[in-house]
């Protein structure tokens, strides 16, 4: 089986990067040319993208531990579901439409619902 801290580990990480996300919204702003610079500077884009960096490592860790256990679907719909919010996340910041930042939040809900999903069975014990 999983291991249980790994698991509650990426929902508490989950948890951050919502947040992250939340204040880059509202506090940061994206250069008007070479919009990629904003990975140059420290500030809640770049954490927001490190955090989600760590999310997809843990992810793939956990998806490793998993296999040929009933803890295997629900690892790869999180795991799934990240890889999509980090790239729906990448073009939203090089295009700026807001398609991909409402994509980049129904698929982080899917990430967290399927952790949340792990971690309160008993699969991840």
């Amino acid at each position: 089986m999983p291991n249980k801290k790994l698991v509650d580990t990426i929902l508490g990480l989950l948890v951050v990067q919502f947040i992250l996300g939340m204040l880059a919204n509202l506090y940061a702003t994206l250069p008007e040319q070479k919009v990629y610079e904003v990975f140059h500077q420290l500030g809640f884009i770049t954490l927001h993208a490190v955090n989600g960096t760590l999310l997809l490592v843990l992810g793939i860790i956990l998806l490793v531990k998993s296999r040929k256990t009933r803890a295997f679907k629900p690892a790869t719909g999180g795991l799934g579901n990240m890889v999509l919010a980090y790239i729906f996340g990448e073009l939203f910041v090089f295009t700026q439409r807001d398609i991909y930042s409402l994509l980049m939040a129904l698929t982080f809900i899917g990430a967290l619902l399927s952790y949340a999903r792990l971690a309160f069975s008993n699969q991840a014990r």
